[in-house]
């Protein structure tokens, strides 16, 4: 008696078509990309604060629930890896320094994801807004510019109407010397992360892919204010030809930062 040959199973209906229809299909779903917007995606504590641009204005979005798409990314690995990269592709993501391990949530992105990325901002310092705008909040008034300004894009025009304090620069003017080792040491630990972080993201980036923005404010006063800022671009040389970057190391224009 002959033996009945063994036909493979047939594959899911959505990977028996082909590349450019399951695509359509990750679009339709929300996963992007939008011609008339651009998400902003924050990382890790500020991910519940969700901006959006349309017409070149940053308006704010509800919190949001988990979106409808997030079970593609827990599906087999050919729909995972297409839907994530193009997710990571078409959005821009934010990650804010703020304690240690702050920058895990890019350091545990999957290789596909940080591979696909196309936007990435680093906030290791920024020392122009006020400390405390979480999700909920709105900018205060002296820093509010125009119906949707936003916060992170702002500075306070020096006004005494508020007592909340900005945020501090990776090294400032400390007043006793214990501050001064507390300061140098915060600094210390954060300028490591980033280089690891750094180093991790720049392995799996594509040349001429990423466009990378990096903010650490420095004050300039302070007598290592040039090796803290050195070692904040070092990590820059390990990453493949960008597609563009921008740096900020001080919140005052100083010709030697």
């Amino acid at each position: 008696m002959a033996e009945e040959s063994v036909q493979p199973p047939a594959l899911p209906g959505l990977l028996r078509l082909p590349p450019h229809l399951r695509n359509r299909i990750y679009v339709h779903l929300g996963i992007g990309p939008f011609p008339e917007k651009r998400l902003i995606f924050h990382l890790g504590p500020r991910r519940s604060k969700p901006l959006h641009r349309y017409n070149g204005v940053t308006h704010h979005l509800p919190i949001p629930r988990l979106p409808d798409f997030i079970g593609l990314f827990q599906t087999c690995r050919t729909v995972h890896d297409e839907s994530v990269a193009l997710f990571y592709s078409s959005h821009t993501f934010v990650v804010w320094y703020e304690e240690p391990g702050s920058l895990a949530p890019l350091r545990n992105l999957t290789r596909v994801a940080r591979a696909a990325l196309a936007r990435v901002k680093v906030v290791l310092c920024q020392a122009s807004f006020h400390e405390g705008v979480g999700p909920f909040e709105r900018p205060r008034q002296c820093c509010f510019r125009g119906l949707w300004g936003e916060a992170e894009d702002l500075e306070c025009d020096g006004s005494s109407r508020h007592a909340d304090p900005h945020g501090q620069p990776v090294l400032s003017l400390p007043a006793d010397s214990e501050d001064a080792e507390a300061c140098e040491a915060r600094a210390h630990t954060l300028l490591t992360e980033w280089d690891e972080t750094a180093r991790c993201l720049a392995a799996d980036v594509k040349p001429g892919r990423l466009e990378l923005s990096l903010v650490c404010d420095i004050d300039s006063r302070h007598m290592r204010a040039l090796e803290a800022a050195h070692r904040a671009v070092a990590p820059l040389a390990a990453f493949p030809v960008l597609r563009d970057c921008h740096v900020r190391l001080s919140r005052d224009s100083d010709q030697r930062l």
